[in-house]
């Protein structure tokens, strides 16, 4: 894209899918429970946040801390229906992959393969991402069931649910995980740290122009993301050296993020 070429990147550092974990107060306590979860093998973890908190970020880099030849990890979108989510589960244990194949997987008794994984000494943890998409019923039961279903002598699996509003009277006593807003601040070092990850560390966004995206955002990093990525080919394509409050405020006030144009920040 000529607008990358234009700011030195390598690609768009807030597209979708390029998501990079930027160390923030906010992030890094999730991202210490999760493996602090994990490496203890708790067996059920609630990560609750609203839509673009980050939530995926933070799981992904959990899994990444805590590779180990004797654990897998499988994550899954709840959005699959109930058969086809534990057949999916239950493929993935017995094929040791991290993401299972959208065609399909064999279909088998999910109980016994996680019992399987750790009679041979595999710590499964499996994530069910999307968990407020209402997995159908009896589906938390089976997870509970799964939970228990470890040998004794071996590694307890770890489920890690995640989603934007979680069940707490499903009996489940969960870890509870969750993330806050970023402040002002956190936003500046957000955006710092994800222009520098597509190789780009000089300041494109004045410091107001920051604030804009804050205030515009009300600290949620995924609207952040829309607003900067916008902001950048907007002021590409106007050949403009740095980013200013005011572009922010124009694609802001268009609605083309999905932000309310009434609610002008102050």
């Amino acid at each position: 894209m000529v607008w990358l070429r234009y700011w030195g990147l390598s690609r768009d550092p807030f597209a979708d899918g390029t998501s990079c974990f930027v160390s923030m107060p906010s992030h890094d306590e999730a991202f210490a429970r999760l493996v602090f979860a994990i490496e203890r093998g708790h067996r059920l973890v609630d990560l609750e946040a609203g839509a673009g908190m980050g939530k995926s970020t933070v799981i992904r880099q959990a899994l990444h801390a805590t590779r180990d030849p004797r654990r897998r990890a499988i994550l899954i979108p709840v959005a699959t229906p109930a058969l086809g989510l534990f057949d999916r589960i239950a493929g993935a244990i017995r094929r040791g992959c991290e993401r299972p194949s959208d065609r399909g997987s064999p279909s088998g008794p999910i109980l016994r393969e996680f019992r399987s994984a750790s009679i041979e000494g595999t710590q499964v943890v499996l994530v069910l991402d999307q968990w407020d998409t209402d997995p159908g019923p009896g589906v938390v039961q089976d997870l509970l069931a799964l939970v228990g279903s470890s040998d004794p002598g071996g590694p307890s699996p770890t489920i890690i649910r995640s989603g934007r509003a979680l069940a707490d009277d499903d009996g489940s006593r969960a870890l509870s995980i969750g993330l806050e807003r970023l402040t002002r601040t956190e936003a500046e070092t957000y955006v710092a740290g994800r222009l520098a990850s597509a190789g780009c560390h000089d300041r494109i966004f004045t410091p107001r122009a920051v604030g804009r995206l804050h205030s515009w955002s009300e600290g949620v990093p995924g609207t952040i993301s829309e607003l900067a990525s916008l902001a950048m080919l907007t002021a590409a394509s106007h050949r403009a050296e740095v980013i200013t409050p005011d572009l922010i405020d124009g694609i802001a006030l268009r609605g083309l993020v999905g932000i309310d144009p009434s609610l002008t920040p102050g």
